[in-house]
């Protein structure tokens, strides 16, 4: 059984997308560099979070509007964030209504569905980070610049380097009929609020994580949620425990941190389509590492990510199941 494993240990990572990787990891490169030179670590890191994120939009079908649009509704998502993350149950209406939307969205347009996607991860993120209006319109100004930086960037590089990979159609397992978009709307809402909650009520201190992993790995079929849940685990775990092994074994140095950060980011946009197991590594590691590079404690925040990462993939697993064994047997098993 290990034999086989190994065996097929490879595939996990195949395909990998070196255009995508080589396209869309300098942005984040220069983010990253800017801090060293520097030495504002913290307004690097939060540009290189933007740049990482809109960097993905390269493979929507129209990733012009799509890019530039998520670093728009990030943008704004990172100042109501900011804003209003102080009302629990304020912030937890706000994120169950965004996540329902962006789980509608699924169903009736791919592109829609990506940027909804990054809003409500960026929604969810700077709940972590909360300020006053002068500190969320600050960091919303870092996202937006990044992100449009970001934008240029990788549509210049897109045509002076060569793709390899064409973009795969969009997969939608379920038809979206009303009943469809409302049932899945349900499952989103009720697992992202319920993992918010939760991880509040044990006092995670990453407890954004939780409800961002289960939004994350929610798809419109229980047996694909169940899937997608204990691979963004196994990947999470592997990610997280590596940069803290870094962490422990290895001196702090800026540049080395740096160094890894872009690495893994480079690895995480080129296996976009390999098995999720393996991308999640990818985007955990690279989470880690940008802790390091804003002098942030990694070792706490991979532990706490982990938990997080428990927690919310099985509200997600949990809710999908209880809702397609019960109202939606027809739509969602």
């Amino acid at each position: 059984m290990i034999k086989d494993w190994l065996r097929k240990f490879p595939s996990y990572f195949q395909p990998f997308d070196w255009h995508h990787s080589a396209v869309s990891a300098p942005g984040m490169a220069a983010c990253l560099v800017y801090g060293l030179v520097s030495h504002d670590t913290v307004t690097a890191a939060i540009a290189a979070g933007s740049a990482f994120s809109v960097g993905f939009g390269l493979r929507r079908n129209r990733e012009t509007l799509s890019m530039l649009g998520a670093a728009v509704v990030m943008t704004l998502a990172a100042v109501i964030g900011s804003l209003i993350s102080g009302n629990l149950i304020l912030f937890t209406i706000v994120v169950a209504a965004a996540a329902a939307g962006c789980a509608m969205l699924a169903l009736v347009d791919d592109d829609s569905w990506w940027v909804a996607l990054q809003a409500t991860i960026a929604l969810l993120l700077a709940s972590h980070y909360a300020a006053d209006f002068h500190g969320a319109s600050q960091r919303g100004i870092i996202v937006l610049v990044a992100g449009v930086a970001q934008t240029g960037l990788v549509l210049l590089l897109n045509r002076l380097i060569p793709q390899g990979n064409p973009k795969a159609p969009p997969n939608i397992p379920i038809p979206a009929t009303r009943r469809a978009l409302m049932l899945y709307g349900l499952v989103a809402a009720l697992s992202v609020a319920g993992a918010l909650l939760l991880a509040h009520a044990v006092r995670l201190d990453k407890a954004y994580w939780a409800p961002m992993t289960a939004l994350i790995v929610l798809k419109p079929k229980y047996h694909l949620t169940r899937q997608r849940g204990f691979e963004r685990l196994g990947g999470n775990v592997a990610g997280c425990a590596l940069a803290t092994l870094i962490a422990v074994c290895l001196p702090p140095l800026a540049w080395f941190d740096t160094v890894l950060c872009i690495l893994g980011s480079a690895g995480a946009y080129g296996l976009i389509k390999a098995r999720y197991a393996a991308f999640s590594f990818s985007v955990s590691f690279t989470a880690v590492m940008l802790l390091f590079t804003a002098h942030q404690s990694a070792v706490i925040g991979a532990e706490q990510r982990i938990y997080a990462t428990l927690l919310g993939g099985a509200m997600s697993i949990c809710v999908m199941w209880i809702i397609s064994k019960t109202i939606a047997r027809d739509y969602l098993l």
